[in-house]
């Protein structure tokens, strides 16, 4: 249905098979392959071998609205997205990402990257060793915080189970207390 190649970046409309069974419901994506490397974005549809088939090959009613659905996201859409990143010679997938989700903000772990791309093209390798240990002390403090929370979490549950063992045993030795006498 859509197979559109412009500098490179390649747009395809497939059916992604997950498993050997091809007769099974499974998810249409769109295909963009740049330098060998491939990124999928799910289109939302799920079509079987027999329906992709007739999706592709036939016009039935039953998938006319998906069909224009999808030629007017690659029109309006995707197609403008790509032709700007390729005809300005910055296609990434990452920018493509940026621009298709709208994101105008980076993170500061996307901005380190960056920059130390930036230093290794300049053949700046002390500075980018320096950024690239800052990224890595910084992923390394977000882990560790992550961890901290989850023992202070795993912690608490324990204490709140040892008290609720010990009133329950406390109940009980007092309820065998008071039935003996």
């Amino acid at each position: 249905m859509i197979d559109y190649t412009f500098h490179g970046v390649k747009i395809a409309l497939i059916r992604k098979i997950k498993n050997r069974e091809s007769e099974t419901e499974n998810p249409i994506y769109w295909r963009i392959t740049y330098q060998r490397k491939q990124a999928y974005y799910f289109t939302g549809l799920k079509f079987d071998e027999n329906e992709w088939d007739d999706f592709l090959n036939r016009k039935m009613q039953k998938h006319r609205k998906f069909k224009e659905s999808l030629q007017s996201f690659f029109e309006i859409t995707l197609r403008p997205v790509i032709d700007q990143l390729a005809v300005n010679n910055s296609f990434s997938f990452e920018a493509l990402d940026a621009l298709l989700n709208n994101r105008t903000t980076t993170s500061v772990n996307e901005a380190f990257k960056k920059k130390i791309e930036s230093l290794e093209m300049e053949y700046s390798i002390g500075n980018a060793s320096i950024y690239r240990t800052t990224l890595n002390a910084l992923q390394r403090f977000k882990y560790y915080q992550t961890l901290r929370n989850r023992k202070k979490n795993s912690f608490n549950y324990a204490r709140k189970t040892n008290t609720n063992r010990k009133e329950k045993t406390s109940l009980i030795s007092r309820s065998t207390s008071n039935s003996r006498n």
